[in-house]
């Protein structure tokens, strides 16, 4: 048996061989890029026993059918419902962005850690972006820490702000208080010439 890590959710679990579309079994553990996007992130919540998974008993089948549903409905977060079936290296990158959050939320976290998930995306992207991030927040419960550059972002979702700059702290507070800050404008925009 070959078995694989899946770094983003920490689970490791036996493959026998992957099936393509044509019938065909290419004898590896798929790569996250090939793998479709409704069987992402929700084998490490399966409720099976290994025995069962590789003779495909029907506690294996009742198990997989939940973890589909679930992926639909995260899925359906960020309205890719309809792309579940498709290779995720396949989609545009935002969408892939997407899938990386949703992947995450698969997991059930009590705090959600986002490095930079408005990195490349285009403005409204970036305003989809904001209200999923709030949905997610309001809809899961959970705590989110973002770190991103984009202060439009930044500014219009987050509760407390925490600036760096060199990796040390110079400001904490609300966005208001952080845009007023003296401290974080000299840091950020440069200090004024008198005169």
């Amino acid at each position: 048996h070959e078995a694989y890590l899946d770094g983003c959710i920490g689970a490791i679990y036996p493959v026998l061989f992957e099936q393509e579309k044509n019938g065909a079994s290419t004898g590896h553990a798929p790569n996250y890029m090939e793998v479709c996007v409704s069987e992402k992130g929700l084998h490490n919540q399966v409720k099976y026993r290994t025995v069962n998974g590789l003779l495909r008993l029907p506690s294996y089948w009742k198990q997989e059918k939940i973890a589909h549903e679930r992926a639909l409905e995260l899925l359906s977060i960020f309205n890719m419902e309809d792309l579940a079936e498709h290779r995720a290296g396949s989609l545009p990158y935002g969408a892939q962005r997407r899938l990386e959050i949703v992947r995450a939320l698969a997991t059930n976290p009590s705090l959600l850690l986002l490095d930079e998930p408005a990195a490349g995306m285009n403005p409204s992207e970036t305003a989809e972006l904001m209200e999923n991030i709030t949905k997610i927040r309001d809809t899961f419960q959970i705590a989110i820490m973002l770190i991103e550059h984009d202060m439009n972002l930044v500014m219009g979702i987050c509760e407390g702000i925490c600036v760096l700059n060199y990796g040390r702290i110079i400001a904490k507070g609300t966005a208001d208080e952080i845009k007023r800050n003296p401290v974080v404008i000299e840091a950020y925009l440069g200090k004024k010439k008198e005169g």
